[in-house]
């Protein structure tokens, strides 16, 4: 799961509460490409990611907020994704980027 607004990384009662509910991994993002606050600016978003060189990345985007429609949310995603293949990275699953099962088979 993904800690509203980022808060509560590295804190020990975080993650002692999320294992009270049966959540064993929290992961927050360490790009953000303000889509929340400039309604999905493109230009914006490449030049953030632009600056990766091959490092692991995790963006956080959103639906709608703040002037972002969900076509312009959609078109910040492709964008994003096809620069990042042009960068040569490789898309994954959080299963596969944290190396665990994302859900338990009951």
């Amino acid at each position: 799961m993904r800690p509203p607004y980022g808060s509560g990384n590295g804190n020990q009662n975080v993650m002692n509460t999320l294992k009270n509910f049966g959540i064993n991994a929290a992961c927050n993002w360490h790009v953000d490409p303000m889509d929340w606050d400039n309604g999905g600016n493109i230009n914006y978003a490449k030049q953030v990611l632009g600056k990766l060189n091959g490092e692991g990345v995790i963006t956080l985007n959103h639906l709608q907020y703040n002037g972002a429609t969900a076509q312009g949310i959609l078109d910040l995603s492709k964008a994003e994704i096809e620069l990042m293949l042009s960068k040569g990275y490789k898309p994954v699953t959080m299963e596969e980027c944290l190396g665990m099962n994302a859900y338990k088979k009951n």
